[in-house]
Order: structure tokens, then C-alpha cells, then sequence
């Protein structure tokens, strides 16, 4: 028989809920992102000061130099982009490791990053002529490179676009790699702006 003075309690237990999976999925996605973006960051640094004289070894030409402003302006773009980079890298880290620092980081870069290729957007029309006339002077090399190689007028035709063309490809393409590349950031910036996973990041140390 049990002691009627001794009260038996019963601890209540609340029901097992396992640790959520968006840590594990932005994180990663943001990892990756950044080490990509890090990785086509630098070969763009890489091109912008080395393109022009690789290209121009390879045919046996003069190298077209880059008017300065352009090249100070996809330098400074390049720089802030790795920047932005390691930002991204160690936002991917700490939402991993469940820091809060981790999902700041990432809403600090997500802002960051949309800034960054909406001034991008701008810098492509204010140097739009400036890069048509770079473009046209590079084409000209090319031409006497093909003739000097007896290539047919058509594939000369071919090779050498006008200044129309060339002025359409940097509209068109800056505009489609913008698009492409604000996908990341509008998705992760949605991810962490939602109530339930704000309120869970924002519990953490």
C-alpha cells in the first residue's frame, strides 16, 4: 500500500519536436553561393587586368587598353563583390553553427547585394558609349587579325559586330546577369523574413 502522506507527481513532458532544417538549407546554400561568387569574383579581377594582353598575345596585336574609368569602375565593383563574398561565407557559417550572427550577417549581405547590382545597373548606362567606342576599338584588332589571316569577308562580317549590336549586347546582357544573379538574395532575404524562423533565429545566442 502506498503512504497516504506521500503525493505521488507526475512531471509533465512536452512532445519531442526535432530541430528545424532551414539552418542546415540556407546555410549551405549560402556557403555555396559565396565560394562561387568568391571563385568568379577574382577571375574577374583576373580578366579586367590581364583579358585584353592574353587576348592580344594571342593574335600578335597591340592590347586595346581599358579606359580608366571603366576599368576603376569593374575593379571597384569586383572588389566589393568579394567583400560581400566573405560577408556571405561567414553569414553561411554562423546560420549553420545556429549563431545569430549567422542570419545577420545574411540579411546584412541581402541588402547589401541588391545595393550593389542596382548600382551596377546604373554604372552600365552612365559608361554605356565609353564601352560601345572600347568594344569597337578591340573588333578593329580582331578584323586585322582575320584579314591578315585571309578569313572571308563573311566570317569577318561575322566576327566583327557594329556598333548597334555591340550597344545591344551591353544593355541586354548586364540587364539578364542582373536578374539572374538578384534571385539568391531575394529568395534567402524571404527565408529569413518569415515570422516563425525570424522569431527562431532571433532566440539564438
Amino acid at each position: 500500500m502506498s503512504d497516504p502522506g506521500v503525493t505521488a507527481t507526475t512531471e509533465a513532458t512536452e512532445p519531442y519536436e526535432p530541430p528545424s532544417r532551414w539552418p542546415t538549407v540556407l546555410g549551405t546554400v549560402a556557403v555555396v553561393y559565396a565560394c562561387l561568387g568568391l571563385v568568379l569574383q577574382c577571375i574577374g579581377l583576373f580578366g579586367i587586368f590581364l583579358g585584353p594582353r592574353i587576348q592580344a598575345s594571342f593574335m600578335a596585336l597591340d592590347p586595346v587598353p581599358v579606359p580608366v574609368p571603366l576599368l576603376v569602375l569593374q575593379s571597384t565593383l569586383c572588389v566589393l563583390g568579394v567583400v560581400l563574398g566573405v560577408m556571405l561565407l561567414l553569414g553561411g557559417i554562423g546560420t549553420l553553427r545556429r549563431r545569430v550572427r549567422g542570419p545577420r550577417l545574411v540579411n546584412l549581405w541581402v541588402y547589401a547585394r541588391l545595393s550593389l547590382l542596382l548600382v551596377g545597373v546604373v554604372a552600365t548606362f552612365l559608361t554605356l558609349d565609353l564601352n560601345v567606342d572600347y568594344q569597337l576599338e578591340v573588333g578593329k584588332g580582331v578584323e586585322a587579325y582575320l584579314e591578315k589571316n585571309g578569313a572571308d569577308p563573311e566570317v569577318i562580317a561575322s566576327a566583327v559586330p557594329d556598333r548597334a549590336l555591340i550597344r545591344e549586347r551591353l544593355v541586354v546582357w548586364p540587364l539578364v546577369f542582373t536578374a539572374m544573379t538578384a534571385v539568391c538574395p531575394v529568395v534567402l532575404g524571404l527565408m529569413l523574413s518569415r515570422r516563425r524562423v525570424r522569431e527562431e533565429w532571433q532566440a539564438w545566442s
